[in-house]
């Protein structure tokens, strides 16, 4: 049999039909990032509060069968739910390896609660931290801490505060270990097991606020902001349900004064205890929380000395400093009348002196003064007038350094220089020569660093 000719016209194959080269002129583009990162409070208002299962509920069996209604009560579980609908979508093996191991324990609600602890110790099995896995193996391993996640939700969100002792002994401990702040999908569910255990374990958690503290500070202390910023968030709304004395102050502050970090990695633990008093502060529509002149009054006066001292007030001036430019500036001035009252009126010393002027010169300096309102150069304003009017016998005493004076002269030009408008105006309202006025204002000064 003759082949058949291929028709005159036809086009010859040629093998840069097969080949696929990028062109040289062709330049590779980095996709945008489309992650966006979803806070703790907005998390919140998607959370479903279900119906909870607890120890108190009286079961007559592990599985009443003899009840249709009772027996879809007890089978009524979110950790059940949960499992199944996985079981039937997701077919990997690994998964079927948890179902295997876990389904045994929880055929009903009663179960559930009779085995918690077993459960829960299987689970944190399959949560390991992260391996030398690559590929096709990572991206299961990555996969199946997800699911282990959301177990562990639905866990909590049947058991409450039945489960809280495993939840600070077991399970926060290695959901911290397995952080990866380059594993987006992780830290997708790590971030929403912490706002449902925040809600679901809030009463337990304020309980025993002191304990659960020192397993989650971990958290607070960390060197990525994003991550030290929702933990700070989960944290704060539990305090903000609190009465915030010198106690709970003093135990925010505690990975800051027992830090043995050095220099460079101290300003992560200062960073993040700053954040938490922020979140505490904070209120809605860049208001300040109800709470937030009595948490600032207990940092002023407390006492401490030496190296803590210096910490203390390196914290309170991070604090202002995220405050002033986080909450309106008509907002602000509750904040310097208690600086005012603080550090100032009740017992001014130098070390409160130093502190007030370095908050002052802080709060100029932030973005050239445009945080800083009129209202506010009115309170500085009274605040260094009454420094100085006081400071006039004390200085002939040698009560105050010449330190301080310099750091107060140069508080004093900071206002004129960023704020010279508003100072200008503040003495037209008093129909005052604005050049005359050294002798109500800046006289004491010169005259001190002249003497």
């Amino acid at each position: 049999m003759q082949a058949q000719k291929a028709p005159k016209n036809a086009k010859k194959l040629d093998i840069k039909q097969f080949v696929h080269k990028t062109p040289k002129g062709k330049v590779m583009k980095r996709e945008k990032n489309q992650y966006q990162f979803v806070g703790f409070f907005e998390r919140l208002k998607a959370l479903d509060m279900k119906q909870a299962h607890s120890m108190e509920m009286r079961f007559d069996g592990l599985l009443d069968t003899s009840d249709q209604a009772v027996m879809e009560d007890q089978l009524q579980s979110n950790f059940i739910y949960y499992l199944r609908a996985e079981k039937l979508n997701n077919q990997t093996l690994d998964f079927k390896t948890v179902v295997k191991d876990i389904e045994p324990l929880c055929f009903s609600q009663a179960l559930i609660v009779l085995n918690k602890t077993e459960i829960v110790a299987k689970l944190m099995g399959y949560l390991k931290a992260d391996t030398e896995a690559v590929g096709a193996q990572a991206t299961s391993d990555t996969v199946i801490k997800g699911k282990v996640l959301e177990l562990l939700i639905a866990l909590i969100k049947d058991l409450r505060g039945d489960i809280y002792d495993d939840f600070k002994r077991l399970i926060m401990p290695q959901v911290i270990s397995i952080i990866d702040v380059q594993n987006i999908g992780v830290m997708e569910s790590i971030f929403t097991l912490f706002s449902y255990s925040f809600k679901y374990l809030l009463k337990s958690i304020r309980a025993d606020i002191k304990c659960f503290y020192d397993v989650f500070q971990e958290v607070l202390v960390h060197k990525n902001r994003h991550l030290r910023h929702f933990a700070s968030q989960c944290f704060s709304y539990v305090l903000k349900k609190m009465t915030l004395d010198g106690e709970a102050v003093e135990m925010i502050l505690q990975p800051l004064m027992e830090s043995t970090a050095g220099p460079f990695a101290i300003v992560h633990v200062l960073q993040g205890v700053s954040d938490v008093l922020l979140e505490v502060m904070y209120g809605a529509s860049e208001d300040l929380h109800s709470k937030a002149t009595e948490v600032l009054s207990v940092l002023l006066t407390l006492d401490v000395k030496g190296e803590k001292r210096e910490r203390l007030d390196k914290v309170v001036r991070y604090l202002l400093i995220k405050l002033v430019n986080s909450i309106d500036t008509a907002k602000q001035l509750p904040l310097f009348e208690c600086i005012h009252r603080c550090l100032l009126v009740d017992e001014m010393s130098e070390a409160k002196l130093t502190l007030c002027l370095l908050i002052f010169q802080d709060t100029l300096r932030l973005k050239l003064g445009r945080r800083v309102s009129h209202v506010l150069v009115i309170q500085m304003i009274e605040s260094l007038n009454f420094v100085m009017t006081k400071k006039q016998a004390e200085v002939v005493q040698g009560y105050s350094t010449a330190e301080t004076l310099e750091l107060l002269a140069s508080t004093v030009s900071y206002l004129y220089y960023f704020k010279h408008a508003s100072v200008l105006q503040v003495f037209q309202g008093l129909s005052k020569n604005i050049e005359k006025s050294k002798s109500i204002f800046t006289h004491y000064v010169y005259k001190c660093c002249s003497g």
